[in-house]
């Protein structure tokens, strides 16, 4: 469930904040994001003791990145982070069959197709 290779498609089927477009619950050989957070919540005595853990906004994600280094993470409280596309809880636009993602490559921004797998990083918050 917690391995660090483990890819996701992007999938939040609350219309309210998936932007208009719930992406891709069946991934193939992907789970997909809801699915994962929900599976992590389910063993919440063994993940801090926590059951409220998501997908971060754009911003959450952003910020704790670092793009002056690879990977763009610190690597002392984010361990084991792969250099790569983690995807963040905020669809594109309305409608759109993007999400937005962060690089922890370079640190950058984009766009990503729903569709493709990429990797989680969940948050919580903390209450």
């Amino acid at each position: 469930l917690r391995d660090k290779d483990n890819k996701y498609t992007w999938y939040n089927d609350d219309g309210e904040t998936n932007g208009g477009f719930a992406g891709i619950e069946d991934g193939g050989v992907y789970s997909n994001t809801q699915a994962f957070a929900e599976a992590v919540n389910d063993e919440s005595a063994t993940l801090c003791g926590a059951n409220d853990w998501r997908l971060p906004t754009i911003d959450e994600l952003q910020s704790i990145a670092f793009p002056d280094q690879t990977p763009a993470i610190d690597t002392d409280y984010f361990p084991n982070t792969v250099s790569s596309v983690y995807w963040t809880s905020s669809p594109r636009d309305n409608g759109s069959s993007n999400a937005w993602v962060v690089y922890f490559n370079n640190g950058s921004v984009n766009d990503n197709g729903k569709q493709n797998g990429r990797y989680v990083r969940l948050v919580r918050s903390g209450q």
